[in-house]
């Protein structure tokens, strides 16, 4: 059954394909061309600055000044040092100018390829959609690359490459901690889920045990709670040295333990109702930990055919993990990886290379067959 799925995944990824291809000769090829032309501008600045940084420094170091013994001093190191990485940020710039010059030429009429209205746009997946997803947990900030948005009909999808980070402090400061680098597509339906559904792949830290998720959520409170005893213990200690009543303290520091325990029995009621699902099939369940508030529901849409679309996706996109999210009426799909995403040129490589651009085209297509998926579900 999920072979054949699978094949029929590969099917309609080759006949979009052959699409584009048409598309491609018709629209694009000119663009490549004209690609070209440029890339061989950026190339010959590249040796320019190259034969700028590497020449004077060869003339010295071999011509006019011979090493001798004891040559590399402190101070000559630094100069050399400092003047690598300046000569590495300077022949850096026509890479990422012809990078922006390809993206801004034809990144557009690629993905028109796929709705009749496509933007390149900047902090579409807010904070509140990623915290909300509950994929990452709590962080700090993002850092966004590439972000654009089409509607494929009547879904918005936003693809975005992402960092997240949570700052960390310690006793000899603070750093960034990376909790999530690659690419997050947010898919947009006109119709609401009915409750939340969170899906982690197996193999991080928690998910990929047998804990439940009502003892995840106790291992979760339990600094607050430590903090919260903490402070009633001071603030009995204060009316025992203000007021000396020991039976006024005993009678405060028991109300207020009967007060933090409704409280954090209220809150785990409210978050108990994120349960592990126990899915039917097996292959879904081996590949990922899922966790939501409606049984029923998850079941209905955490099919073997969404589970071949979605292992489509982390293929096409290089992906190390993929996590994702049902939740209001929003799919967040977050793909780890390194690889940087959407690149159809590079300068050491001719413009008119289509492979790279049909890599892109199967990574779009891929996150298509996702919301095409759920549209029939849904239906």
């Amino acid at each position: 059954m999920g072979t054949v799925m699978l094949e029929d995944v590969n099917v309609e990824l080759l006949e979009a394909r052959n699409e584009f291809r048409k598309y491609y000769d018709a629209e694009l090829r000119k663009d490549y061309v004209l690609l070209e032309e440029t890339r061989r501008v950026y190339l010959k600045r590249l040796v320019l600055c190259l034969v700028g940084f590497l020449l004077p420094v060869w003339w010295w170091f071999f011509v006019c000044d011979e090493p001798q013994d004891g040559y590399w001093t402190e101070g000559l190191v630094k100069f050399y040092s400092i003047y690598g990485i300046v000569a590495y940020a300077i022949c850096c710039i026509p890479f990422s100018a012809y990078k922006e010059k390809t993206k801004s030429l034809v990144m557009r009429k690629i993905l028109l390829f796929f709705c009749s209205s496509a933007k390149l746009r900047k902090n579409v997946i807010r904070k509140y959609d990623v915290q909300e997803s509950g994929l990452v947990g709590a962080f700090d900030d993002i850092e966004r690359d590439d972000e654009f948005e089409i509607v494929k009909d009547g879904v918005k999808i936003v693809v975005s490459e992402q960092e997240i980070t949570k700052t960390v402090r310690t006793g000899k400061g603070s750093h960034k901690q990376t909790l999530f680098n690659g690419v997050m597509m947010m898919l947009d339906f006109d119709k609401k889920f009915k409750g939340k559904i969170v899906a982690k792949e197996k193999g991080g830290l928690l998910f990929g045990t047998r804990i439940s998720g009502g003892l995840i959520w106790w291992l979760s409170i339990l600094p607050l709670f430590i903090v919260g005893a903490m402070l009633i213990i001071s603030i009995s200690m204060l009316v025992i040295l203000n007021f000396g009543d020991f039976s006024f303290m005993s009678s405060f520091f028991f109300l207020s333990v009967f007060c933090v325990g409704v409280w954090l029995y209220l809150l785990y009621k409210k978050n108990s109702k994120i349960q592990e699902v126990l899915l039917e099939d097996v292959v879904f369940s081996k590949k990922w930990k899922v966790m939501g508030t409606d049984q029923v529901e998850a079941r209905y849409v955490l099919t073997p055919a969404l589970m071949e679309r979605l292992l489509k996706v982390k293929k096409c996109f290089h992906g190390n993990k993929l996590d994702f999210a049902f939740y209001d009426n929003k799919l967040l799909i977050a793909v780890s990886t390194n690889k940087d995403m959407f690149e159809t040129t590079f300068l050491l490589q001719k413009a008119a290379s289509y492979h790279k651009v049909n890599e892109v085209v199967s990574q779009l297509f891929a996150v298509c067959s996702v919301a095409n998926l759920i549209i029939r579900q849904k239906k």
